[in-house]
């Protein structure tokens, strides 16, 4: 049986992730099974409901251990990804994964969504799993760019679920993928626009 080649950047991204783990947290899962299965299984699980939509750049807002990026970035191959993170040592770690996993086309940036301007022109799928900014923060910087996407990994009673609920008449839902579990874990999938800031 063939290995698919997603799979297999994947299984060699968790390895380096652990081996770092061992000087710098990076994942807060000891066992890299669980992870696997409670974490990147789900990433892995939306990938697919990225394919319809027309995005050329992809942006991983604190992309701190890679765990939305560097799938992305595997999964397609002909879009560039871009992981912003402000912190030095997670950003040597990408780094670092980039090279090894072939990821041409992912793209470290040491910075704050905040600094970041898009390139003109650019159709931008924004990602976020864990936010460490305030809803209302981001929702302001996303009107800025409207026409774009976000993905957004959210759970009940997460700082993401408030993302939804500010923003909800500006960023309509387009998909809705749950997995369940006690925190009712979701990957929402939807268009911005201007209006998604109050």
């Amino acid at each position: 049986m063939a290995i698919d080649p997603l799979d297999d950047i994947l299984d060699r991204y968790v390895e380096l992730l652990y081996h770092w783990n061992r000087r710098v947290r990076l994942v807060g899962e000891r066992d890299a099974a669980e992870f696997r299965q409670n974490h990147l299984a789900e990433v892995r699980a939306a990938l697919p409901d990225l394919a319809g939509c027309a995005w050329d750049l992809a942006v991983d807002i604190g992309s701190g251990n890679g765990l939305v990026a560097v799938p992305l970035a595997a999964a397609f191959p002909a879009h560039r990804v871009i992981a912003l993170e402000p912190r030095h040592r997670k950003c040597a770690f990408l780094r670092q994964a980039a090279r090894e996993l072939g990821l041409a086309n992912l793209e470290i940036r040491q910075e704050t969504l905040q600094a970041f301007v898009p390139p003109p022109g650019a159709a931008v799928l924004w990602a976020a799993r864990a936010l460490e900014i305030p809803a209302g923060e981001l929702l302001r910087e996303l009107a800025k760019h409207p026409g774009g996407w976000l993905l957004l990994f959210t759970a009940e009673g997460a700082p993401s679920a408030e993302v939804l609920r500010l923003g909800a008449a500006g960023l309509p839902v387009v998909h809705r993928r749950e997995f369940g579990g006690e925190t009712r874990r979701a990957a929402v999938l939807a268009r911005v626009s201007a209006e998604c800031s109050t």
